[in-house]
C-alpha cells in the first residue's frame, strides 16, 4: 500500500481530528528522520499509522480478529493502541516492514531496545503543535540535537503526568527508561 492509499483509508479508522494529528506526526517524523539520517519514507508511513488503533475500544479489538496481551490491555487504550495499531497496520494496510511496525508498536510505551527510528516516532507524537505543556519547547529543540535526550525528556514528561494523575506506569515503559539511561 502506498502513502496516498494509506491517507485515504485512515478516515475509516480515525476521526478527522485524529487523521490531522497523524498527518502532523508523519510530517514531524519525516523532518526528524531527514535530520537524523534515517529512512524518511518509512518515518512518514510510521507517523501516519502510529495512532491507527487509538480510537478503537479494547472490547472491540476482537472484531478485527486481533488479540492483545492482557498485561497491556489492563492499562487501557492509551497504552495498548500502539501494539494493536501494529497489528492493524499488518492486517489491513499490509505493512510488512519490521522497522515501521516496531515503531508503531512502541510509540506509546517504548521498548528496551529502542532504535533511533523508534525514538523519532515516539518523540514526534508529543511534538504535535497542539501540545503546549510546560517543557515542550525544550523537547522540540532537543529532538533536532539529540534524539536520545529528547526521548528521555519525553519519558520524563509522560511519567510526571502519570504520577501526578495517580495512574499506573506500564512496566515496559519503565524498562524503556532504564535502557535509555544506560545507553
Amino acid at each position: 500500500m502506498n502513502i496516498l492509499d494509506i491517507e485515504e483509508v485512515l478516515g475509516e479508522f480515525l476521526s478527522y481530528s485524529r487523521v490531522k494529528h497523524s498527518i502532523t506526526v508523519a510530517c514531524i517524523s519525516f523532518r526528524l528522520a531527514l535530520f537524523h539520517k534515517v529512512d524518511i519514507r518509512k518515518a512518514f508511513i510510521a507517523g501516519l499509522l502510529h495512532d491507527i488503533g487509538k480510537e478503537i475500544k479494547i472490547k472491540d479489538y476482537s472484531k478485527y480478529g486481533i488479540k492483545i496481551d492482557r498485561n497491556l490491555t489492563d492499562f487501557g487504550e492509551n497504552i495498548s493502541h500502539g501494539v494493536f495499531g501494529k497489528k492493524l497496520a499488518e492486517k489491513f494496510f499490509k505493512i510488512k516492514d519490521d522497522i515501521i511496525l516496531k515503531a508503531i508498536s512502541s510509540h506509546t510505551i517504548g521498548s528496551a531496545d529502542m532504535t533511533i527510528f523508534d525514538k523519532i516516532i515516539f518523540v514526534s507524537d508529543l511534538l504535535d503543535p497542539k501540545n503546549n505543556f510546560e517543557g515542550i519547547e525544550n523537547i522540540r529543540k532537543e529532538a533536532f540535537l539529540d534524539i536520545n535526550e529528547a526521548a528521555m525528556m519525553s519519558f520524563e514528561f509522560v511519567f510526571q503526568y502519570l504520577i501526578s494523575s495517580r495512574k499506573a506506569i506500564c512496566p515496559i515503559s519503565i524498562k524503556s527508561w532504564n535502557s535509555l539511561i544506560k545507553s
